[in-house]
């Protein structure tokens, strides 16, 4: 899994908005969540903000055990746990590659 997630690292740049590479194995768990599109999206002034942020959320995961990890998640953490649940996967750790202020 982590030549997937290295193969993301280099590929993503050179992707579309939204698109993901298919070239991963079918057990890799990969999303790239849109703040204030898919979570984040309630009339709050906090999910106003983040609707005005241009931010992206990347979760990757295991599918054969479940165990994801978000990267850079922020402003709805019920929210992403939310999706991903819904996908039954399980959060089990948060990668933070920068922070704002």
């Amino acid at each position: 899994m982590l030549a997937a997630a290295s193969s993301l690292v280099t590929t993503t740049a050179s992707l579309s908005t939204r698109a993901v590479a298919n070239d991963f194995p079918a057990d890799f768990y990969f999303k790239q969540l849109v703040v204030g599109q898919d979570f984040a999206t309630s009339s709050s002034s906090v999910h106003s903000l983040a609707r005005n942020m241009n931010n992206y959320v990347y979760v990757l995961g295991d599918k054969s055990t479940g165990d994801a990890i978000v990267v850079d998640g922020a402003w709805d953490p019920d929210g992403i746990m939310a999706l991903v649940a819904r996908d039954n996967m399980t959060l089990v750790s948060f990668v933070a590659t920068h922070f704002h202020w």
